[in-house]
């Protein structure tokens, strides 16, 4: 069972989702998911779950943290026109898949080596997805 799962015009914020079987949030449409904590969900093992799933349309997935959360995703976004902003990822199977048409989403920027965050790395960005 995902953790939270949000029905139509939604919002998660300031949300901890631990140790869930599926999902750590999951959103319908027009939803707003919005700094939360999404840790180690996933128990269940299958790649298509993840800490974020934006399943639906029109979603706004703006500063959140997915992390850790066994062999699947940390963001899977497969509605259409979402907006995917401002997020972080680490040590999930694969952090990032936004597959669905016409989504709008900030660059990833894949900084897991560690490093200066720099102007001269051109990582300077305020819409960024951080994988760390």
């Amino acid at each position: 069972m995902s953790g939270i799962s949000l029905g139509p015009n939604s919002t998660a914020n300031g949300c901890t989702a631990y140790q869930n079987w599926v999902d750590g949030i999951i959103c319908s449409t027009d939803c707003h998911v919005i700094n939360n904590n999404c840790t180690a969900n996933n128990q269940a093992n299958v790649s298509t779950n993840a800490g974020i799933v934006a399943a639906g349309n029109g979603n706004t997935i703006d500063s959140n943290m997915s992390d850790s959360n066994t062999n699947g995703g940390g963001y899977v976004v497969s509605g259409t026109r979402n907006l995917v902003v401002r997020n972080s990822a680490a040590f999930n199977g694969y952090n990032y898949n936004v597959a669905g048409a016409g989504n709008t989403y900030g660059p990833v920027i894949d900084m897991s080596a560690g490093g200066v965050i720099s102007s001269a790395s051109g990582t300077v960005n305020p819409w960024t997805n951080w994988i760390h």
